[in-house]
């Protein structure tokens, strides 16, 4: 079952990348990560790049937190050396799907999206379609359906259409890039096992989103 009820699903020409990945690997998937990974030679709690892997280690450093909507956990804030793990904007491993490379990356989360790159020279977030950047949103705050968004990546401009589906808070992007097309679809209700989608799908969307869900996992 999708954690807190969202996920993401991420199509590269027509294939389904993330299929029962929860969280992507942002290393693999677009080349770079935005905070370093830190790699001791006397850990015994490594992940698969053999870093550490201090979201599952019984000795970081950890704080409980608590929330009405999200419930209670523990959230990492140190590594077992003392090392400040805290990062209120960190991309990586708080997102859901991660699409491009490191000249231009795209990483959703619930609602919402982030468009960025490895040098820091490109960051705007879209929340609900709306937009901003790592200090405020640039616009009030309305009830958009759908938007289109270029971006300059180098020389080549990058075409972004977002749209809601429906009135359900599913939202689909579609842009190509590099000769390759990405499509996500992310929000409330999505899963990336199948199976789950199958079941909670009537809870979180009407038929026409349902439909155009369904449709979304047949590839190419």
């Amino acid at each position: 079952m999708a954690m807190i009820d969202y996920g993401a699903l991420l199509k590269i020409n027509g294939k389904i990348v993330n299929r029962n990945e929860f969280f992507m690997d942002m290393q693999k998937a677009v080349g770079w990560v935005d905070y370093p990974r830190i790699r001791y030679e006397d850990c015994n709690c490594l992940d698969d790049e053999e870093c550490s892997n201090c979201g599952e280690c019984p000795r970081a450093q950890k704080r409980h937190m608590s929330d009405p909507e999200l419930g209670e956990w523990d959230h990492i804030i140190g590594d077992c050396k003392g090392n400040k793990l805290c990062i209120d904007d960190k991309i990586d491993q708080n997102y859901f799907a991660y699409a491009g490379d490191e000249d231009f990356t795209v990483a959703v989360y619930k609602t919402g999206a982030v468009l960025t790159n490895k040098d820091g020279s490109l960051y705007i977030c879209i929340w609900n379609l709306i937009l901003g950047d790592k200090e405020k949103y640039w616009e009030p705050h309305i009830n958009r359906m759908a938007r289109n968004i270029t971006i300059q990546v180098g020389k080549m401009p990058v075409y972004i259409r977002i749209k809601r589906l429906g009135e359900s808070r599913i939202f689909y992007m579609r842009f190509w890039y590099k000769n390759d097309l990405y499509e996500l679809v992310y929000g409330y209700g999505i899963d990336s096992d199948k199976e789950v989608w199958d079941m909670v799908k009537t809870r979180y969307a009407n038929k026409k989103t349902i439909k155009f869900v369904d449709k979304f996992w047949e590839e190419n």
